[in-house]
């Protein structure tokens, strides 16, 4: 799409999920400009994230009663 698009503020990351937002700037521009897609990148470093969103069981301290 060519033109401007006049209802869409991109003051908020929020927008930058619109289809407005998607067809004012493709992935081709974004290229055009010299910049790389992120997907591309390779660190090779590779981050196990098995048991990462698992929370640790609460535990409180035990007191003994005599």
């Amino acid at each position: 799409h060519n033109g401007d698009y006049l209802l869409i503020k991109m003051s908020c990351w929020r927008n930058s999920g619109s289809v407005l937002a998607n067809m004012a700037m493709p992935n081709a521009w974004f290229k055009d400009l010299g910049l790389f897609h992120l997907t591309d990148v390779n660190t090779g470093l590779v981050v196990p994230i098995s048991g990462y969103f698992e929370q640790e069981p609460y535990t409180r301290s035990v007191r003994t009663v005599l």
